[in-house]
């Protein structure tokens, strides 16, 4: 059996519309159209912040803020398409699925367990920052705590910080694109697989 370990924002949950308004709230620049907002999805989260508006120098602090802010909107966060089931075929035939986010923790288990997922997981690893130094520190210690071999797992994410933090500690990263991130540029990164849609994931599961 394999293991899958998940990032959390944009590749389960949609909180990008959540993000954006609390980055609104908390450094009060002015709102961009709808389009200007759709065609920043397809940015890694932090440049997608940054290009809101806000200053390099306000981006740890204010991603800490939004952090704590999130918490109480979580329970409204949508799960991407497909996502719910792929999970749930994943659990019944025996993967094991852990959860390493730079969110907050409390804020995906508020989310999971709104769409009744929590029991899927194992473990959820939270690390400070989303870059990839803390996504390696973060899967070195959910490999530790957990004693799991790294050949044995896959790290699903959305962005190439993602799979560089997986090829640096030897696990296979899978590369999501349905959060609307461009594929040509997830590529570049070198993952083990790109996918579409979440039920490709039994595809791989199954090989």
């Amino acid at each position: 059996m394999s293991t899958f370990i998940f990032d959390f924002d944009g590749t389960l949950a949609d909180t990008f519309p959540v993000v954006v308004d609390v980055v609104y709230e908390i450094s009060g620049v002015p709102r961009k159209s709808e389009k200007e907002i759709t065609e920043l999805r397809g940015l890694p989260l932090l440049s997608a912040v940054r290009a809101l508006g806000t200053r390099v120098w306000q981006l740890p602090l204010l991603i800490l803020r939004a952090r704590r802010l999130m918490l109480p909107r979580m329970r409204g966060v949508e799960a991407f398409p497909g996502v719910a089931d792929a999970l749930k075929e994943l659990h019944d035939s025996g993967h094991k699925l852990f959860i390493l986010t730079s969110n907050r923790g409390q804020n995906a288990d508020v989310f999971l367990r709104a769409h009744h997922l929590r029991h899927y997981f194992d473990d959820i690893v939270s690390v400070y920052y989303g870059n990839v130094f803390y996504k390696v520190y973060g899967l070195r210690k959910l490999l530790t705590r957990n004693h799991l071999d790294a050949k044995d797992c896959y790290y699903v994410g959305n962005e190439a910080l993602d799979l560089r933090a997986a090829a640096h500690v030897g696990v296979r990263g899978v590369a999501t694109t349905w959060a609307g991130h461009n594929r040509e540029r997830l590529a570049e990164a070198s993952p083990f697989t790109i996918i579409d849609q979440p039920k490709e994931l039994l595809k791989i599961a199954h090989e």
